[in-house]
């Protein structure tokens, strides 16, 4: 087994630059993720909060 990598992202674009092309593969799957990740690069600090975006890497 391959050991894995957590990787916190500093926000939508970087995390959609790691992880579009996987999460768009099965987009029916990851739709509300997708829109998420939309809604947060449309309207920055929107939420008030940090927003914790990471990714798992072999």
């Amino acid at each position: 087994m391959s050991p894995l990598t957590l990787r916190r992202h500093a926000g939508p674009e970087d995390f959609l630059a790691s992880a579009e092309a996987w999460l768009v593969a099965r987009e029916a799957e990851h739709n509300l993720l997708l829109g998420i990740v939309g809604s947060l690069l449309e309207t920055p600090g929107r939420s008030g909060q940090a927003v914790y975006l990471a990714t798992l890497q072999e």
